[in-house]
């Protein structure tokens, strides 16, 4: 059996499977602040679902984490997580392992995400395809062959900080006009915030705008929500068409709280598509949502402890 995580800002999400990926019993908890708290409730996780599961610590593998930010997968360390700052610059494999008494294993959360889809999802039907995570930024992964990308040292597919706009908004990795800062979930709610005033009789004024308000009035043909998707639709598609002339493709894989204006997004960012991409790479590329979306991360670090097991 194989228990995994997924840990974001808000909560813990942890399975554990059979040796095939089948999800046995699932855990949620809040994340915590601290680090050791943080690492008390990955404990907690791991105890609940050996209790639920009828199992002890020896039954299970290695345990995956999957974690935002930047992760130095072959050291076991974390360099900065914006969201969770801290366990920023930690070796924070070794003090999990510590805590749980099993051999632990780390990595990007988006990648994570792209395994799992991989695995169980999607993915499975092309050798060639990425995934792009549209939620508060955007973050990514590459299947280049049937093989993943990880790059020098775990931080390849860095795709939310492309640069769409040479002299665009500027974005705190230090560049400017980053992909992330036109087409994510938070990106396009802050964009609405500023472009609103021009639409005076819009029934979003006066109220906290997010992607998924500006979704749902965009179901009911308000004109400044269809105003807003077709913005980002457009951002969408000069992004997604950098990393196709890169990339080369059978199909792009969406993931996060963007990904589910798909029905809106995805008509209008390939006739986008249509008119600046490169003939031959544009055509026949396949657009899904993906298909785990809650337990995809978890199953990823599984899928990627499997691989590390038999590689050893």
């Amino acid at each position: 059996m194989h228990i995994g995580f997924d840990i974001g800002g808000t909560n813990i999400k942890a399975i554990i499977t059979d040796a095939e990926g089948s999800v046995v019993s699932t855990f949620k908890h809040e994340t915590g602040s601290s680090r050791d708290e943080i690492i008390n409730n990955i404990n907690l996780a791991v105890t609940t679902l050996l209790n639920e599961t009828k199992s002890t610590i020896n039954d299970i593998g290695p345990i995956g984490i999957g974690i935002p930010g930047s992760v130095d997968s072959e050291r076991g360390r974390i360099l900065i997580s914006p969201n969770i700052p801290s366990i920023s610059d930690s070796d924070f494999s070794d003090l999990v392992s510590k805590k749980i008494g099993k051999k632990v294993y780390i990595l990007n959360d988006a990648t994570a995400a792209l395994l799992g889809e991989w695995w169980q999802g999607n993915g499975k039907n092309y050798k060639n395809w990425l995934m792009v995570t549209l939620g508060t930024g955007i973050g990514g992964g590459a299947i280049v062959d049937g093989r993943l990308l990880e790059g020098r040292n775990g931080f390849a597919a860095e795709f939310g900080h492309i640069s769409i706009d040479l002299n665009g908004i500027e974005c705190s990795c230090g560049n400017r006009g980053c992909f992330e800062r036109y087409a994510s979930a938070s990106s396009i709610a802050r964009l609405a915030e500023k472009e609103i005033h021009d639409f005076p009789d819009s029934s979003l004024n006066g109220k906290e705008i997010t992607a998924e308000l500006l979704y749902n009035h965009a179901l009911q043909d308000d004109p400044f929500s269809l105003h807003m998707m077709s913005q980002c639709s457009r951002y969408l598609a000069f992004g997604i068409n950098s990393l196709l002339n890169i990339f080369n493709p059978e199909a792009v894989i969406f993931a996060g709280g963007l990904s589910h204006a798909s029905d809106i997004l995805f008509p209008l960012m390939t006739e986008n598509l249509k008119k600046i991409g490169f003939k031959g790479i544009v055509e026949d590329v396949h657009f899904h949502k993906v298909l785990h979306e809650d337990q995809g991360p978890a199953l990823g670090t599984i899928k990627f402890v499997i691989d590390k097991m038999v590689a050893k």
